[in-house]
């Protein structure tokens, strides 16, 4: 008996050829410097036909000897680089100047394949068996797929006059979405998510295949790469080498794929849809594509990266839902409409806390002009931060301050954290220390150097039902020697593609959370940042429920110097209750990120910027906060 090296099934070895799929045994592969049938990898995958080919790589059929089953080998094979003598296996790179280029695209090679292998326990990702390198380039071994890809599924039915059932193209694109549901957990974007790359195997599972074009995810950074592109498929972002790529690159992909299912049609290339969209909606072209199925297509392909539903998860339930949501044209009339009232409530509560701040001005001190006065004011300056950016972020805090008071200047300093501690104690206890500073590190035995704000805080105009515990000031600052603008609490961060009923409960460090070896992180609003970054896409906020033993802190405490002089505390006094106004809090927060605002307006607008955000103010209520430092 023999075993045929195309169908890989055994026969008489009396007959030269197949009875089962009738190759002729012996017969030479098409192009010269493919593999040739009978020969032999790692010494037990013996090589067949020949699946598929092109510019980067072969494909064959083989058998492995040890499992007795068919597998597919994948070997890379830039033809630009490399040329192999008819029957040997052994390749040679053509210019040794190309050998650099060929070394990275080996790399790259084996890199897919091992992305792919952490997926072999997914029904909807080819599985990879094995990876190595011989004969000086390198294989990988897959799970061998009999069917056909969607590219020739939609081509029969095309033929036929017909395009594929809302019910059939709903269910590939949900198998799709599964497989990218996992790989981007992984921070894996496909980037090449086309027919041709979406296999359906004989038994109806569907197969995401060929991740050559993969790459970590980075929303958040802009980052010089090889520019890969399916007109029709790719997004505008990945027509650009230096671009930002995230979990919303593939979903325009799998949107364009769908729409293509249900109307038999491409859409136009997305480079050409930013200069004039003329993609019609699915519905005119099929009229069984329901209304909500037709605005979720439209919205998954949207032009603008950050109009597309942003992971995988949203695009899935709109799909499953009747619901309607809204499509690319609508949620940009939408955003605007938001953005132009969000604009006007923060213009209509600057000006109105412009005319009542000049009202206050006026009463807090008997004297109706500020005497002339120089207010030095040091802040610290975090890594990542730099000094001029600090200095300018409190420059445009005081800014309408000072235009209101031409007889006060200042001078801020912005100093290094690590060592601004030390050098604010010293100035302090030497008396040369700044009038106004940021002294969130100090402690209760340094409070004898700072000034009380009994004056502010008292003071009848401020109303402290406008700001966050400050109603409750004296039992958090009974020393009344430092003011708060901002806060931080505690926050659930929660990796929202785990949905088992226990994912709120297997909690650990921020590292195991986002090695995806936990479901969630308890940590504080000050890290949102670094998850959007860490984990784009794949994570959620939820508010604890049970705030036993949480509880919040106050950040960027603010001091004046019990040295000042009596013009000096009066101008001080004042820009501290300015820096409570909502431009001042503005500027610090929802433009600078530093923390919470302690302005109840201001968070209001913080959370419609931040829409992860949603239902903070009623959680806040239920905390409690640390009041000030023991010794």
């Amino acid at each position: 008996m023999v075993r045929c090296l195309n169908c890989m099934q055994e026969y008489d070895e009396e007959f030269q050829v197949c009875p089962h799929c009738g190759y002729i045994r012996g017969t030479k592969p098409k192009e010269v410097y493919h593999l040739y049938p009978g020969m032999v990898l790692a010494e037990k995958y013996v090589i067949g036909t020949v699946i598929g080919f092109g510019g980067f790589g072969v494909i064959y059929r083989a058998w492995d000897k040890n499992l007795e089953k068919i597998v597919a080998i994948k070997e890379y094979y830039p033809t630009a680089f490399l040329n192999r003598m008819p029957g040997e296996m052994q390749v040679n790179v053509y210019d040794k100047k190309n050998m650099s280029a060929f070394v990275k695209g080996k790399q790259e090679f084996l890199a897919e394949a091992r992305n792919l292998a952490k997926f072999n326990n997914h029904p909807n990702i080819v599985h990879v068996f094995d990876f190595f390198e011989m004969n000086g380039t390198a294989y990988f071994v897959m799970e061998y797929l009999e069917g056909c890809n969607l590219k020739v599924f939609m081509t029969v039915n095309r033929k036929k006059g017909k395009v594929i059932s809302v019910e059939t193209a709903l269910q590939i694109t949900q198998a799709v979405l599964s497989a990218l549901k996992a790989t981007h957990a992984a921070h894996i974007v496909h980037r090449d998510i086309k027919p041709a790359n979406i296999f359906i195997c004989k038994d109806g599972t569907i197969k995401v295949i060929d991740f050559g074009a993969a790459r970590f995810s980075d929303s958040d950074t802009e980052k010089t790469r090889t520019i890969i592109i399916t007109p029709g498929y790719a997004p505008a972002e990945q027509y650009q080498s230096k671009s930002k790529q995230g979990p919303y690159t593939d979903i325009y992909a799998v949107g364009a794929v769908l729409y293509e299912m249900l109307t038999g049609i491409k859409p136009d290339e997305s480079i050409n849809r930013k200069v004039e969209d003329n993609v019609e909606i699915p519905e005119k072209l099929n009229p069984n594509v329901p209304s909500y199925l037709n605005s979720a297509v439209m919205r998954a392909m949207a032009i603008q990266p950050e109009i597309r539903f942003q992971n995988v998860t949203q695009f899935s339930k709109a799909l499953q839902s009747e619901k309607e949501v809204r499509d690319e044209k609508k949620e940009i009339k939408f955003r605007k409409r938001r953005r132009l009232m969000r604009i006007a409530v923060l213009m209509l509560l600057i000006v109105s806390s412009g005319i009542f701040c000049a009202f206050q001005y006026q009463t807090l001190s008997k004297e109706t002009v500020l005497k002339q006065a120089l207010l030095s004011i040091w802040v610290p300056y975090k890594e990542g931060e730099t000094k001029e950016e600090v200095q300018q972020l409190i420059q445009n805090m005081a800014d309408e301050y000072l235009r209101n008071n031409e007889s006060i200047s200042i001078e801020v300093e912005a100093i290094a954290e690590n060592s601004y501690e030390e050098k604010l104690r010293t100035s302090l206890i030497e008396g040369n220390g700044p009038v106004l500073f940021d002294s969130s590190c100090l402690k209760r035995e340094d409070y004898e150097m700072l000034a009380s704000l009994n004056d502010l805080i008292v003071f009848s105009s401020l109303d402290p039902n406008n700001y966050y515990f400050l109603d409750q000031y004296l039992s958090y600052f009974p020393s009344e020697k430092q003011l708060p603008l901002t806060f931080e609490i505690p926050i659930l961060y929660v990796n929202s593609l785990n949905e088992s009923e226990n994912s709120m409960v297997k909690q650990g460090s921020y590292k195991e959370f986002t090695d995806q070896e936990v479901s969630a992180y308890l940590g504080m609003v000050e890290d949102y940042k670094q998850v959007q970054s860490d984990m784009p896409g794949i994570y959620s906020l939820e508010m604890p429920e049970d705030t036993e033993g949480m509880a919040g802190k106050f950040t960027n405490l603010w001091s004046i110097n019990a040295d000042a002089k009596e013009e000096e505390y009066i101008a001080a006094v004042r820009l501290l209750y300015y820096f409570l106004s909502e431009t001042s809090q503005d500027y610090l927060t929802v433009q600078s990120d530093h923390h919470l605002p302690i302005n109840k307006n201001v968070l209001q607008a913080f959370v419609e910027v931040n829409g992860d955000f949603s239902g903070l103010e009623e959680y806040i209520r239920k905390l409690t906060m640390e009041g000030e430092k023991e010794e």
